[in-house]
């Protein structure tokens, strides 16, 4: 196949040429070598130039067999006297200089390493979380203790939030699936991100109204959300600078759209940067890659959606991301925090296994479990708890295991336990698992799945309806 190739395409009949190359054997295929979002593009613009517009150039990319890569895709049409024009185009690859790609790279393994400090850095806020929820329950009887505690664990808990967005952005799956999204909650869930990533002289306002839910991947929201917001802190210098960040629901010719609000009152741009905005790696900044804003152009269209840019220079920017929302949509699932977390009272002791490399993590929930009334084996490593499981296999009731372990992976020992023991219930508990993971254990055989940090109410929750409600 070659790099770049020209064709011709006929509007009426459908039918197109090559001149130059060719990017697939049958002809009228080669479009379902880039995205749904580029083919609409591609359509757009071949309506375009034939109703008599200028030529347009678009940037998208071309699957090969050994990947793919970005390309130019030049169209204009040549008229003819009383017949329909006939379309033209020629595609090429994008030439990057190695300092671009060497910026990916670095960019590619800060994300990986941001990823796995995160990963640790929840299991140390799990561990103090927990032992610092020990102690409040211990001084009931001294109310300023119990309530500085308390305090402190709501800091745990935004701290918390804080590294589990950072950690869904460094861990960004390409095959995650799309799922039915409420904007309004994705983008309160990153506020307080945003607000550490702007100064303190910008001030941050934000008004989200309930809109009905997208179907779209979460990173791909993420990543307009903070790309946009990012884009505006760096328009802005002065004293006094606003940020509004609003989430609205609007309908248009009969489609309802969930449309995201990014305004600043920066710098702006000029006619000519504002006509370049999109392009990829067009960029004003000394500093910037120019693929923020083509991402999030490339990111809305994936989606069925479309962005609009309203800018003047020297008064600020405005972007408007139109989303689709979906016809129908499961019944949320309530989170662990929502469900009563009242104190649990056990009917009689029961054996837990629980399998947890983190010492600070293994002696929190150990300590709060035994206090219950519950007997525990911990042990820290695959080995152990296989060892523990067989010799105590006749009296485990449940097992609560890590899903980053040494030793024998987490998942693997679930397959080991779930092969001896099926009727055991498993609950897997991880910083690291997204929701395409977390599907794949209860799959697997597993009963639940705790996302780490957690509340200890949380955690007995979980127990007492595995044990108790069975």
């Amino acid at each position: 196949m070659s790099l770049s190739f020209a064709y011709s395409y006929h509007p009426v009949n459908g039918e197109m040429d090559f001149s130059q190359g060719a990017p697939a054997q049958d002809a009228k295929t080669w479009l379902h070598l880039i995205d749904d979002a580029a083919r609409k593009e591609w359509h757009d613009a071949v309506d375009a130039v034939a109703a008599g517009g200028e030529p347009r150039l678009l940037q998208h990319r071309l699957k090969l067999p050994s990947g793919s890569i970005p390309v130019e895709h030049r169209i204009a049409a040549i008229p003819k006297a009383g017949r329909w024009p006939m379309i033209t185009g020629h595609i090429s690859p994008v030439l990057i200089d190695t300092s671009r790609l060497e910026t990916i790279e670095h960019m590619t393994l800060t994300a990986n390493l941001a990823a796995g400090i995160v990963h640790d850095f929840k299991n140390i806020l799990a561990g103090v979380q927990n032992i610092v929820e020990w102690c409040q329950s211990e001084s009931r009887y001294q109310p300023q203790v119990a309530t500085a505690l308390g305090r402190t664990v709501i800091y745990l808990d935004q701290a918390s939030q804080m590294m589990t967005s950072l950690l869904r952005i460094a861990r960004r799956r390409e095959d995650e699936n799309p799922e039915a999204i409420h904007l309004d909650q994705q983008v309160r869930e990153l506020e307080m991100l945003v607000r550490h990533l702007i100064p303190a002289n910008i001030e941050v306002k934000l008004k989200t109204c309930s809109c009905p839910p997208v179907l779209a991947r979460r990173n791909d929201l993420q990543e307009i959300f903070l790309n946009l917001c990012l884009n505006a802190r760096n328009a802005m210098h002065k004293e006094g600078d606003l940020l509004l960040i609003e989430v609205e629901p609007r309908t248009a010719d009969g489609q309802t759209w969930a449309v995201l609000v990014i305004e600043d009152r920066g710098c702006g741009m000029s006619p000519e940067q504002e006509k370049r905005a999109f392009e990829a790696f067009f960029t004003t900044s000394p500093t910037g890659t120019g693929l923020g804003l083509w991402m999030v152009n490339h990111r809305a269209r994936s989606m069925g959606g479309h962005v609009t840019l309203n800018t003047k220079l020297g008064q600020g920017t405005r972007f408007e991301i139109h989303l689709p929302v979906c016809a129908t949509l499961d019944a949320p699932r309530a989170r662990l925090s929502e469900i009563s977390s009242g104190n649990q009272h056990f009917s009689r002791s029961h054996l837990i296994l629980f399998v947890e490399d983190e010492p600070l993590i293994q002696q929190g929930v150990q300590r709060w479990l035994e206090s219950l009334g519950l007997e525990v084996i911990a042990c820290s490593n695959g080995h152990e708890a296989v060892a523990a499981f067989r010799q105590n296999a006749d009296r485990i009731e449940l097992i609560l295991q890590d899903y980053m372990l040494p030793g024998i992976s987490g998942g693997e020992l679930l397959k080991i336990f779930k092969k001896e023991r099926p009727e055991i219930p498993v609950v897997v508990m991880s910083a690291f698992a997204s929701g395409v993971e977390e599907s794949g254990l209860l799959q697997k055989g597993a009963v639940a799945f705790l996302p780490k940090p957690f509340r200890m109410a949380d955690l007995v929750e979980m127990v007492h309806k595995q044990l108790e409600n069975r």
